[in-house]
């Protein structure tokens, strides 16, 4: 049920195109800066859309998707520019608030229980800890 647009910019940036599936079965996916809902009967919602500052052609992209056990979606982004790219918390109806930053490019975005992980493009992956600090757990060969 990933949209076309999802495909298509998971295509361009290269990454896996992540999706996450709510209790009430509604699909969540990225398409460029912003999170969307895909309903039954075609219902497509925009959840959040991801603020930047800066030139356009430096805006980083979504990425990976995954719902906590909070109940909160956490998605990643690739960026431009090598430690620019953030992981923010999206719970529906409410601003995304930055979780994490000092990433170049995720690519996967993970739960295991209350452990949050991310996949940057790399190879790298990384345990994102409390108050966003985060650190390697593997490394690319």
């Amino acid at each position: 049920m990933i949209t076309l647009v999802a495909l298509l910019s998971a295509a361009l940036l290269g990454v896996p195109a992540q999706q996450e599936v709510d209790p009430r079965g509604r699909v969540y996916v990225t398409e460029g800066s912003s999170l969307v809902r895909l309903a039954p009967r075609a219902r497509r919602t925009t959840v959040a859309v991801f603020p930047y500052a800066g030139p356009l052609a430096l805006r980083p992209m979504a990425s990976g998707v995954a719902r906590g056990p909070d109940g909160a979606f956490y998605v990643g982004e690739v960026a431009a520019v090598p430690g620019r790219a953030r992981l923010w918390r999206v719970v529906p109806g409410q601003a995304p608030q930055v979780y994490a930053a000092g990433f170049t490019a995720v690519v996967e975005v993970r739960w295991s229980g209350d452990r949050l992980s991310v996949r940057e493009r790399d190879g790298t992956l990384l345990r994102v800890h409390a108050r966003g600090r985060h650190s390697a757990v593997t490394s690319p060969r």
